[in-house]
């Protein structure tokens, strides 16, 4: 499904106020390779924080561009070489949940009208749709009645079920999971750990 070879992102590095000078670069990602098949579950380690690489190395992974440096070939097409069309197609199968939940749904809207998108935080659409949603919430530990409810009225584990679910409404392949249960209690790490394996083994989720 996924196949990396010499992954490697850059940022530079600036001095100096008005007039900013680059004085060097910071190898944020460097030479990863990287292999995942249906079913599997692999995880990128490294320390806490910002510097480790993590979040950009998905990021990366997940902008469906030609990287900076080395090979992104997903579902056996090498990204950087196809249209917007499939792109649009790529996106709907390789799907995130975010660390933090509100990232994803609108603070203004309804659970259910929370459009998945590839990354990033989501923009509410003038017309959203609440056709997929509803229907991924009860797979997800929640239930349809909860679909009009908006984010600020669940609990964190509550909010990550349903970004789980918004992701899952459109049917990926893959799903990219950043640190999805860093923030929650130990009991509810659990139940959100054992709801992903249930999905795993239910729809053949990489």
């Amino acid at each position: 499904m996924l196949k990396v070879r010499g992954l490697t992102r850059t940022f530079p590095v600036h001095t100096g106020g008005i007039v900013r000078r680059r004085t060097g670069t910071v190898y944020a990602v460097d030479g990863v390779d990287l292999d995942i098949r249906r079913g599997e579950t692999p995880a990128l380690v490294g320390e806490s924080g910002s510097g480790s690489g993590k979040s950009t190395t998905l990021f990366e992974l997940l902008e469906l561009a030609a990287p900076e440096g080395g090979t992104v070939e997903l579902f056996g097409q090498r990204l950087g070489t196809f249209t917007n069309e499939r792109a649009r197609e790529l996106r709907r199968r390789i799907q995130i949940a975010l660390q933090d939940p509100m990232a994803s749904l609108g603070p203004g809207c309804p659970s259910a009208t929370s459009s998945p998108s590839h990354r990033g935080p989501r923009v509410p659409t003038r017309r959203p749709s609440r056709a997929g949603c509803p229907n991924s919430l009860p797979r997800s530990g929640s239930n349809r009645g909860q679909a009009d409810r908006f984010p600020h009225g669940f609990s964190g584990g509550q909010r990550q079920r349903v970004g789980i679910a918004r992701a899952l409404s459109v049917g990926p392949e893959l799903l990219v999971l950043e640190e999805p249960v860093s923030a929650l209690d130990v009991s509810v790490q659990a139940e959100v750990l054992e709801l992903l394996r249930r999905l795993k083994r239910e729809r053949g989720l990489a």
